[in-house]
Formats: C-alpha cells, structure tokens, sequence
C-alpha cells in the first residue's frame, strides 16, 4: 500500500537532455505501520531510439522527528 504524488513539477529540456525539479509526497503501511513524508526531488532524462528514459532519480526530505 504505497502512495507516491509529484507535485510542482518544473521541466526544462536541451537537445537529447531534459530534467525537472519537483516536490513529492509520500504514504504507505509497512509490518511497522503507517508513514508519511515530503520532499524535493529532481529526475534527469536522456532521448534515445526507444524514447526518453530517467538515467538519474534523486529525492530528499527533512529527517523524520523521533
């Protein structure tokens, strides 16, 4: 049970080349129970033969309070 939203999405592109920044909201239950969190993130994206692919994927959030 995962829940996983993009949110603020801000796209840029250059020749073969593309990335975005965005803002993400994560949910879900584990044998632990429930989470919750938010972050940034930014994906890069390279054009090929087959059509874009993500070649790099990077999110952060604020630690978690204890």
């Amino acid at each position: 049970d995962l829940s996983y939203v993009l949110t603020d999405i801000k796209p840029h592109a250059e020749g073969e080349t593309a990335w975005a920044t965005f803002e993400y909201e994560i949910s879900g239950k584990t044998d632990k129970g429930p989470f919750s969190g938010r972050g940034l993130g930014t994906a890069v994206l390279r054009k090929g033969a087959g059509g874009w692919r993500i070649v790099h994927w990077h999110s952060s959030a604020k630690p978690r309070k204890r």
